[in-house]
């Protein structure tokens, strides 16, 4: 071979190299099969074949990191309490959710988190077709189902008066649909969706807030829930239920974002109190710290493996619980991997400098095609509509 030809094999060979497997193509680690996966033409293949005949060179092995973390197992034991690591997010599966659901849980899944009384957003029956499939063959206690129901009907108005009572019944009536479309006799962990819109205002409880937390404290003595959580709720919220005495939250669901330290005060709360920290569109919603040239990007470079496995690996070892609503079946795949993958503690810690030395912002539904980094990151990375709970805003706070 002379110089010249080696030297544009050895180019093309580098180019294909640098650049990480991408969960949205064919393309694997190996650069022979990023050749084949992108192009089938005649082009395609002469550099394939040459590029084997490169690949023949001795090259020393990348030494693997020491990791210096243990290994996260698929579920967490918390006081007590045993909660999936990861958990399958079932926001806006529409009709495809009974299909996708049971994929997911058969693929390695063991928790899955849905709504009752959203149509647009959760098909609660869906899930419960799927669940029916999988537990025909596998025991119910092998599978962790978490449930969200409102404490106000749709298109309430605060300025309407509630009688006493009416929400506690509207919550009860909530889970009593909610079990009967998922076709099951208790779920897990009954969450409420969000504060009243009084209590985001004023800092303060509700009333409505206060009753609808006794009555789902009921629900858990009755059996049809194991424990109780909410979404969206802050530390000062958190506290005054706390202060009531009764149930605790042992789940407290809100999104997390690189921008803030990974939501730091909200994991150390959460750790300081016993309760599980769940982070729904944790890949939708932090794009822009998957971006090329960024610290995840280079590990998962340097490990082989997809820039979101390492985003949700990452998050496990800070002690999140990840809900992930992947459509494809390769994604889920890679999601679950992320239990293979364990980062070292330099690693981490290069991931959350990174987020806090650029100032990264939460991407919320999108990934912006403004500039030609972003789209090189929508290229590389997850589509739109990829991911759990994407979609427009909930009135009632986030997912």
């Amino acid at each position: 071979m002379s110089r010249r030809r080696l030297g544009i094999v050895v180019v093309v060979v580098a180019i294909v190299s640098r650049t990480c497997p991408a969960r949205d193509s064919r393309a694997e680690a190996n650069p022979v099969h990023l050749l084949r996966a992108s192009d089938s033409s005649v082009v395609a293949r002469t550099v394939v074949v040459i590029t084997f005949k490169v690949s023949r060179t001795k090259i020393p092995p990348r030494s693997a990191p020491t990791p210096a973390l243990s290994v996260v197992e698929a579920w967490r034991d918390v006081n007590g309490t045993r909660i999936p690591a990861m958990i399958y997010g079932t926001a806006y599966k529409r009709h495809g959710t009974a299909d996708l659901v049971e994929r997911a849980l058969r693929a390695g899944f063991v928790g899955v988190d849905t709504a009752t009384a959203e149509g647009k957003r959760y098909n609660d029956s869906g899930v419960g077709e799927a669940l029916l499939r999988v537990f025909a063959a596998t025991p119910r206690r092998d599978y962790y189902v978490q449930l969200k129901v409102h404490h106000v009907r749709p298109g309430y108005n605060e300025r309407e008066k509630v009688a006493e009572g009416e929400t506690a019944l509207r919550v009860k009536r909530s889970v009593a649909h909610g079990l009967q479309n998922l076709n099951l006799e208790y779920v897990d962990a009954l969450l409420l969706r969000g504060p009243s819109g009084e209590a985001l205002r004023t800092g303060k409880l509700s009333a409505e807030d206060i009753e609808a937390w006794g009555a789902m404290g009921e629900i858990v003595k009755s059996g049809r829930a194991k424990h109780l959580g909410v979404c969206n709720f802050g530390p000062s919220l958190v506290e005054q239920l706390l202060a009531l005495g009764g149930s605790r939250p042992v789940v407290l669901q809100a999104r997390c974002h690189a921008a803030t330290g990974w939501s730091r005060q909200m994991r150390d709360y959460c750790t300081r109190h016993g309760i599980v920290y769940q982070a729904p569109s944790l890949v939708t919603d932090n794009r822009a710290a998957l971006q090329r040239g960024g610290a995840a990007h280079q590990i998962a470079f340097a490990r082989r493996a997809t820039v979101e496995r390492v985003l949700v690996r990452f998050a496990l070892q800070l002690g999140i619980v990840p809900v992930l609503g992947p459509s494809s079946q390769r994604h889920v795949r890679d999601d679950v991997d992320a239990f293979d993958l364990e980062l070292t503690q330099k690693e981490v810690a290069a991931i959350e400098r990174d987020a806090l030395a650029k100032k990264i912002k939460a991407d919320h539904h999108h990934v912006s095609s403004t500039t030609k980094k972003n789209k090189e990151m929508a290229a590389s990375s997850r589509p739109k509509g990829a991911d759990s709970n994407e979609g427009p805003a909930s009135p009632f706070g986030t997912d």
